[in-house]
C-alpha cells in the first residue's frame, strides 16, 4: 500500500478508488504537520483495524471491499489511531513544552464529550493554568456539562489525553 500527500486549502481527504484496501491513498489537508502524524500513523499501522492486539470478529477486507469503506471519511477510525498512538507512546508528554501544551487547551475543550473534557482538563492542571479562566472563556460552556470542574488531585494527565484534546 503506498500514501501519498500534499497540502491544500481545504480539510478534504480523498481515498485513492477501492477504499481501505486499495492500494493508494492520498492524504490532503492544510496542514503538514497533520499530514506527517498521519503519515507515520499509517506506516506504524495505526489504521490497520486488525491489529496485533485485537480481534475483531470479521474480516475488514471483505468489509471494504463490500461497502466501500474508505478511512479518510471514518473519523471514528482515526480517533482510534489517535488514541491507539497515545497508549503506546505514553512517553511523549515529557517531551512537549508547557508552551505547546498551553497553546492545545488554553482555550476550551474542542468539544463536549466526557472523555475529552476530562483530557483537557487534566492537561490544564498539568501546565497549571486556571480552570475558571479557560472554562469562562470558552465557546461551548453554555453546553458543556463539566464547565469549572476540577479534577482529582491523584489523576495525572497521559500522551493519550494529548490525543484527545487535539
Amino acid at each position: 500500500m503506498e500514501l501519498e500527500s500534499r497540502k491544500n486549502d481545504g480539510f478534504v481527504g480523498v481515498g485513492g478508488g477501492g477504499g481501505l484496501m486499495s492500494k493508494k491513498v492520498e492524504l490532503v489537508h492544510p496542514w503538514p504537520e497533520w499530514i506527517e502524524l498521519m503519515e507515520r500513523l499509517f506506516q506504524q499501522n495505526y489504521f490497520d483495524h486488525k491489529r496485533k492486539d485485537e480481534d475483531l470478529g470479521f474480516n475488514v477486507a471483505d468489509v471494504a471491499e463490500d461497502e466501500g469503506f474508505d478511512f479518510t471519511r471514518d473519523w471514528k477510525t482515526v480517533q482510534t489511531a489517535l488514541l491507539n498512538f497515545g497508549k503506546d507512546c505514553f512517553d511523549i508528554l515529557r517531551s512537549l513544552s508547557r508552551q505547546d501544551l498551553q497553546i492545545l487547551v488554553g482555550y476550551g475543550c474542542p468539544s463536549t464529550d466526557k472523555k475529552v473534557v476530562f483530557s483537557s482538563k487534566l492537561l490544564r492542571k498539568h501546565v497549571q493554568l486556571d480552570e475558571g479562566d479557560v472554562c469562562s472563556s470558552c465557546n461551548l460552556r453554555r453546553t458543556c456539562k463539566r464547565a469549572y470542574l476540577l479534577t482529582n488531585k491523584e489523576d495525572e494527565a497521559r500522551t493519550m489525553d494529548v490525543m484527545r484534546a487535539q
